[in-house]
């Protein structure tokens, strides 16, 4: 079910007010938390998945990959603040982060200067790094999903695919759901693996776009339609600087970068010295410790 405007979940703890993205089988609101009047997002899975007889395992999962998010403490990331179940369905809070998207940044086929894309770039990395270390995959990098908080230059990553793993239980590819352009060549195929290779594919194709103006060519589309060059599009674009997109790019994922750290080891134009985001201050939610919330541990 679509929640409507004015839902009250847990009690009216928190008040659900709009939509903000519909993802794999997943939807994430922005609500308020009514008793703090602040804005927080609040992710669920959608109702397709309820309909199988795999929901307890997916829902099982869905909070557990929550956890493991919970873990993962970066500046570059949105705080897990609160797991609940209501009706029998899973939600997780999080940061709202105001700001706009780096898609909205790059409006009118205006790219961004190569040193700011760098500094973004790296910031999203970071972000991945986090992830990863904990045995995630993003697997839905796009400029959509990468905010710029208003006032900074401070990058937030957003929509980390927790509900991604469940394609393969219900047998479906749901190519239409994946982001033309930013997903590897790997997402379209059902039996192909996901690795840290395919995070690495969709950040180099969002460093393409903000050097570019341009969405890469889709990657089924790559064997048919030549990737116009980078410096084609923007002659302020090092060769290095494009050989390492290309690199990042490569159809085959064994031919990418092994990680993100060893994605930017590569880009060789250093950062300008700016002053790194910090971790923001946790504030008191009234919200209960995450290993106190009541869920019981899943187990296979």
């Amino acid at each position: 079910m679509n929640f409507k405007a004015g839902t009250l979940l847990q009690d009216g703890r928190y008040v659900i007010d709009v939509a903000l993205g519909h993802g794999y089988f997943g939807t994430t609101y922005r609500a308020m938390h009514a008793n703090l009047v602040q804005p927080v997002a609040i992710k669920t899975l959608d109702d397709i998945l309820r309909e199988g007889d795999r929901y307890e395992d997916f829902k099982c999962q869905f909070i557990e990959q929550a956890r493991c998010l919970a873990k993962c403490p970066s500046p570059y990331l949105p705080r897990l603040l609160d797991i609940f179940e209501e009706d029998d369905r899973p939600f997780i809070v999080m940061d709202y982060v105001p700001g706009a998207t780096l898609s909205q940044l790059v409006q009118g086929g205006c790219p961004l200067p190569v040193s700011r894309t760098l500094s973004y770039i790296r910031q999203m990395g970071a972000a991945l790094m986090a992830i990863h270390a904990e045995g995630l995959l993003h697997r839905d990098i796009q400029p959509d999903h990468a905010i710029r908080q208003f006032g900074t230059d401070c990058i937030t990553t957003i929509e980390i695919g927790l509900t991604r793993d469940f394609t393969d239980g219900i047998n479906q590819t749901h190519c239409s759901l994946l982001a033309a352009g930013y997903a590897a060549p790997e997402q379209y195929k059902l039996d192909a693996p996901r690795t840290v290779a395919t995070d690495v594919y969709s950040l180099a194709a969002v460093l393409y776009f903000l050097l570019t103006a341009q969405t890469p060519i889709a990657a089924p589309l790559r064997d048919r339609i030549p990737l116009p060059s980078v410096r084609s599009l923007n002659p302020d674009v090092s060769p290095e600087l494009e050989a390492t997109i290309e690199y990042g790019l490569a159809i085959n994922p064994e031919r990418r970068p092994a990680s993100i750290d060893a994605f930017l080891s590569n880009l060789p134009e250093p950062v300008p010295s700016v002053s790194s985001p910090q971790p923001k201050p946790s504030r008191n939610l009234g919200l209960p410790p995450l290993l106190a919330l009541g869920f019981p541990p899943c187990l296979p």
